[in-house]
């Protein structure tokens, strides 16, 4: 491919990355930014418009895959894989995973054991990185539901990706097994380099201060060495690349510091803002519009399908066992099955995955992906109308529901009452008077120029109290506009 043609590839898919957010923000943020990628990659790619392809920029689709798994990767909290909702996580997980694999052989009883293996890892995933940016903008990050989320999402990224590892490769299962420890004895010893090497050479200023521009850029160079080096890693063993990114991101979070949630911060920059768009933009393109066009009963079957094999477990699972998410209520549980079921990334990878090794047709690798930005479109939508929903609660009417500036009536007397003024069990209808400092001090009663006494009481004339035009005042401590008969 020449040199002018994947200039021009590079400009339509640049555009498709600047056009995407703006037609996300005109959907009012109904449809995922993600999904409107995809949808665009597809219209520029070479199954409709043939505006660009992918050849000679694959460079750039890895660095965005890559930097979208390591972001996501940075996310996770060791801690919270091993502890109770963990375990659990991983109990949910492998069912799901064991449900979708026999359900591959269900639909398709021609197929070998790796090939089920493959739909089985495509159905039982979860999008991290693609749900990390939506729960930021719903601000659920900080909240139980969020916690549980990447927990789930964490273990049904790690899950597939290590199966993948272990399974979908040249390697026997035991070679696998020995490649996967001195993958994973690397990445231990790169985070066993001590910290005082950074602060030795003027990279960590310390706790409490903030990293210089001359650091932070030295960092993110070093971040995207390790990046490199860890997919480089990975590749030349026979692993997919979405394993050393995501053992990346792991790394990062660990000799990262309190310095990690700012560089996480560059990098989202860096990513978000072109690479990753790139990596979704590229991964439409190669989606084949005609396989969806013929089966769209599949493609909506495999959405369900994903959602039962992925999401259904999670939330019966919140709903019968104490897990330790603190989701106490069905509607939060409901909200975690339906984001956990959300699926893209992994299944991205895990096509290509298969279709470099001839497990996988490229009809059947689009009606996945196409499945999977299905779930993306329609899962959090639901999450999110599910937690709008308003519960059916009853609210009595009480006097405390007076709006504010009522009048309120004491014997024949009209007093505004001003809000928020307490009112004394002991002093009666003035006891609220005197409280709110409405009361003259000589007399215990509203001054003549306070806002607190109510209008002037008409003269009675010659005619005295008792009589039809003058009524008698009420009696002490009576609040009820009953008239006192004439003495």
């Amino acid at each position: 491919m020449s040199t002018a043609a994947m200039t021009v590839s590079l400009f339509w898919m640049a555009a498709a990355a600047v056009v995407a957010p703006l037609l996300g923000r005109l959907a009012r943020g109904r449809a995922p930014e993600v999904v409107v990628l995809l949808l665009v990659g597809v219209l520029i790619g070479p199954h409709v418009l043939g505006l660009a392809s992918t050849q000679g920029i694959e460079m750039i689709k890895q660095l965005g895959m890559g930097l979208l798994f390591l972001l996501a990767g940075v996310e996770i909290e060791l801690k919270s894989l091993v502890g109770r909702q963990g375990r659990w996580a991983w109990t949910t997980w492998t069912v799901g995973f064991v449900v979708a694999v026999f359900f591959a052989w269900l639909i398709t009883p021609d197929v070998d054991f790796t090939q089920a293996v493959a739909l089985g890892l495509a159905i039982s995933s979860t999008a991290l990185g693609t749900l990390l940016p939506i729960l930021k903008d719903r601000g659920l990050t900080d909240t139980p539901l969020g916690r549980a989320i990447f927990t789930h999402g964490a273990v049904g990224e790690i899950g597939p990706v290590v199966v993948m590892a272990l399974l979908l490769t040249s390697h026997s299962p035991l070679q696998a097994g020995l490649l996967m420890g001195f993958f994973v004895l690397v990445t231990l010893a790169v985070i066993a380099v001590p910290t005082r090497l950074q602060r030795r050479v003027g990279l960590d200023p310390g706790q409490g201060s903030h990293l210089s521009p001359w650091s932070l850029r030295t960092l993110l160079r070093a971040v995207m060495l390790l990046l490199s080096g860890l997919m480089a890693l990975a590749a030349i063993l026979e692993f997919d690349a979405v394993l050393g990114a995501f053992a990346a991101g792991v790394v990062l979070s660990r000799i990262g510091g309190h310095h990690v949630h700012e560089i996480a911060e560059s990098l989202e920059h860096v990513g978000f803002g072109f690479f990753i768009p790139m990596f979704f933009v590229a991964s439409g393109m190669a989606i084949e519009v005609a396989a969806l066009a013929e089966h769209p009963w599949v493609l909506l079957g495999l959405a369900v399908v994903i959602g039962l094999a992925r999401g259904l477990p999670v939330f019966l699972t919140e709903q019968l066992v104490d897990t330790g998410s603190g989701l106490s209520t069905t509607r939060k549980r409901l909200e975690l099955g339906l984001y956990a079921a959300t699926g893209l990334p992994i299944i991205v990878a895990v096509t290509e995955v298969a279709l470099a090794s001839d497990l996988m047709d490229a009809t059947t690798a689009s009606l996945l992906v196409g499945a999977g930005a299905l779930t993306v479109l329609a899962f959090p939508l639901a999450a999110q109308l599910v937690s709008r929903t308003p519960s059916p609660k009853h609210t009595p009417l009480t006097a405390a529901r007076r709006p504010q500036g009522s009048l309120r009536r004491t014997g024949f007397r009209r007093r505004l009452r001003p809000s928020g003024a307490a009112r004394s069990p002991s002093a009666g209808a003035a006891g609220w008077a005197s409280s709110s400092g409405c009361t003259s001090p000589s007399r215990g009663r509203p001054a003549p120029d306070s806002p607190c006494r109510g209008p002037a009481r008409p003269s009675c004339g010659r005619r005295g109290p008792g009589s039809r035009s003058c009524p008698a005042p009420a009696a002490a401590g009576r609040s009820s506009p009953r008239r006192t008969p004439a003495g």
